[in-house]
């Protein structure tokens, strides 16, 4: 006899009195990211700091400037810490150490606009190399107690101490990974 299956929610029915299943869920949540390219990041555009760049973002090495993203927290967004990505490019043969530190913090409609301590970090190493530079990545864990509200903001700075890296930098883009519903 010709049956259906069909699938609702993670329920599976084989039509005409045939049964159903539950399926698992895959065992946890989904794992959602968005991206930004850096030249969609908010800075001053009278920054010395910053300039653009064809790969993205040229970043001096100043503890001056920052750039920004702020977005909506996700529909979706199930809670639990959120990993943060700069992807970023040297832009010479000088070996050394980058730094980038990150002040997430989140707003609701109406309140006042505060800065908040920045989480600390790991440097990354960079190689020497010829040509156009060498890619990495920096990479954060954001605590949940930052993202609580409805707006997230996040302040991206590359530090001045202990960065012996000292050349420009271009960064590409940000991201932000979070567990989805």
């Amino acid at each position: 006899e010709i049956q259906k299956l069909s699938i609702s929610g993670t329920t599976l029915t084989l039509s005409k009195g045939g049964g159903s299943v539950d399926l698992p869920n895959g065992g946890g949540n989904t794992i959602r990211s968005v991206c930004f390219t850096a030249n969609g990041l908010n800075y001053a555009n009278s920054s010395s700091v910053f300039s653009n760049d064809n790969n993205g973002l040229r970043w001096t090495n100043s503890f001056s400037g920052s750039a920004k993203i702020a977005i909506r927290k996700p529909a979706d967004y199930a809670g639990g810490s959120v990993r943060f990505y700069i992807f970023f490019l040297t832009t010479s043969s000088t070996a050394g150490t980058v730094i980038f530190f990150i002040r997430p913090n989140s707003f609701d409609s109406g309140d006042d606009f505060t800065d908040i301590i920045n989480l600390p970090t790991n440097s990354v190493s960079v190689s020497g190399s010829g040509g156009f530079g060498k890619l990495y990545e920096q990479t954060y864990q954001i605590p949940s107690n930052r993202l609580q509200k409805d707006w997230w903001n996040i302040s991206i700075q590359r530090s001045s101490n202990n960065n012996t890296y000292t050349d420009d930098v271009i960064v590409h883009s940000v991201t932000l990974e979070y567990s989805a519903n």
